[in-house]
């Protein structure tokens, strides 16, 4: 059985450092999300034109590490977090990072989170596309409760999206402070789905050709990491998450198919997910 505590603590990459005195105390789901809409805007609006984005911010989602995110936070403005900003004030910043500053916040007031890699349903139930959540652990409830920081700051701003998107936004009825599993689909199950049930590949990727089985592998290993406390980039590759297109060996599928069985059930094989990650030294992140 998984040990909750595990995820109360901060990994590497999600540790504050220095900035650790920065970051609010107990605070709502709700509130926290709103922390992280103060100082960080997403992709999604600059690429829909609806804000504007400096060019030279745009390298932020190249960092990976939440202190240094926040050394540059600071360096753009030192008001408290929690205090309204500009646009250019702002972290720059995709489904992942949005994800990772929330646990970051959650594990800084002692509750068990931890980032997901997998994809998204949330446009069409054909297109599963590239997305991160961040998870926590409700004691009250005792579940896991997935939230949608990148949808709950479109959700945020949906006064000024396009006429057609907000109309479709408003008929979603999607829930980004508790995200239904028809929404979300993590790596390991879109593994099973494809090697087992029939579905396409190719339905799971992001834009262009990146997309299908490799990608799939690459999203599975990287949600395995997560859960082992280790958040990667989104287009971090290496080991067995070699991040190559093309076809998967028949080796490689032995490996995988064992890795997105420990996923199926990470509640009962937390141990088994733990041991894994361990004894396999080239998915080690240094």
């Amino acid at each position: 059985m998984i040990k909750h505590d595990f995820f109360t603590g901060q990994s590497k990459i999600s540790d504050p450092g220095n900035f650790k005195n920065d970051l609010p105390g107990s605070l709502s789901i709700p509130q926290f999300c709103d922390v992280v809409n103060n100082v960080m805007l997403i992709d999604f609006l600059d690429n829909m034109k609806i804000m504007n984005v400096p060019e030279a911010h745009k390298k932020d989602i190249n960092i990976r590490n939440i202190e240094e995110k926040l050394n540059v936070l600071f360096a753009r403005n030192k008001s408290e977090v929690n205090k309204s900003r500009t646009n250019e004030e702002k972290i720059f910043g995709n489904c992942r990072d949005t994800s990772l500053m929330l646990c970051t916040l959650l594990r800084q007031n002692g509750i068990a989170a931890r980032l997901r890699s997998g994809f998204s349903t949330i446009f069409s139930s054909k297109k599963k596309y590239d997305h991160w959540l961040c998870e926590y652990w409700d004691v009250q409830t005792k579940r896991w409760i997935k939230v949608d920081t990148w949808m709950y700051q479109i959700q945020h701003y949906k006064d000024i999206l396009p006429p057609m998107f907000k109309k479709g936004l408003e008929k979603l009825n999607y829930k980004p402070m508790d995200v239904d599993e028809i929404f979300f689909i993590p790596g390991g199950c879109a593994w099973h789905r494809c090697q087992n049930q029939g579905e396409d590949p190719n339905s799971y990727g992001t834009y262009g050709n990146m997309r299908g089985l490799w990608f799939i592998r690459d999203n599975m290993l990287r949600d395995l990491l997560c859960l082992n406390k280790i958040e990667p980039l989104p287009w971090d590759c290496w080991g067995l998450m070699s991040g190559k297109r093309g076809k998967v060996t028949n080796q490689d599928k032995e490996i995988l198919n064992h890795v997105a069985f420990l996923l199926s059930d990470v509640e009962n094989n937390f141990g088994k997910v733990r041991e894994f990650y361990l004894s396999t030294p080239n998915l080690h992140f240094n």
